[in-house]
């Protein structure tokens, strides 16, 4: 009898990426957009002046 000792290869043609690591980076993806949204809306945001302020008003006193 004949004894192989050759190693065993196997091929993964198909190679994915673990479900939570690939979860993670569209987590991370879609964290990125969103702070580059946010970010781009606050460098867009228009400076208003402060309001007036209000005029004073009479305070009535009474005593009953």
């Amino acid at each position: 009898m004949k004894i192989k000792n050759d190693q065993l290869e196997l091929s993964l043609h198909g190679e994915t990426v673990c479900p939570s690591i690939a979860r993670r980076q569209r987590r991370l993806t879609r964290a990125s957009l969103w702070f580059n949204r946010m970010r781009q809306v606050v460098d867009e945001a228009v400076d208003y002046p402060p309001a007036p302020t209000p005029r004073s008003q009479p305070l009535w006193i009474i005593n009953s």
